[in-house]
This record gives structure tokens, sequence and C-alpha cells, in this order.
């Protein structure tokens, strides 16, 4: 799945040269909060967009690294 995620991000920065992971991330999350979604469509938007979040760093990477932690520590 990593590998889905990450060639379609490639793919985005592909088309808009110089557009950053941050930016990606902030977009996703703006469809997420703004665009009726249903519960699937949340999911797979969702794993877009932690992947985006992980790799963006600041305050979203904080969050991601969160997330991941208290993951590894549940399984």
């Amino acid at each position: 799945m990593p590998d889905l995620v990450g060639g379609l991000l490639d793919a985005a920065q592909g088309i808009i040269p110089g557009v950053t992971m941050r930016a990606v991330a902030v977009v996703i999350a703006t469809v997420i909060a703004f665009k009726k979604l249903t519960t699937k469509q949340v999911a797979v938007i969702g794993v877009v967009f932690w992947y985006a979040a992980s790799d963006a760093g600041g305050v979203w990477g904080q969050v991601a690294a969160a997330v991941t932690k208290l993951g590894a520590q549940v399984s």
C-alpha cells in the first residue's frame, strides 16, 4: 500500500512541479473536512492523508508519528 500511495503522490509532484508534501496534506485535509464523504471514502482518503502527513514534517509529521507509535504499542 505505501508503494501505491507513494506513487500517486510522486505523480502529483510530477504534474505540479515544486508541490510539497505539506501542501498535499493540507489539500487532502481540506477535502476530508469540507466535502461530504461516505465512511469508506474518508477511510481511503485518510490512508493517503496520513502517508502524506508522515512525510510532511512539522505538526503533520508529529501527529503521524504519534499515531504510528500508538499503533505499534497497541499491536
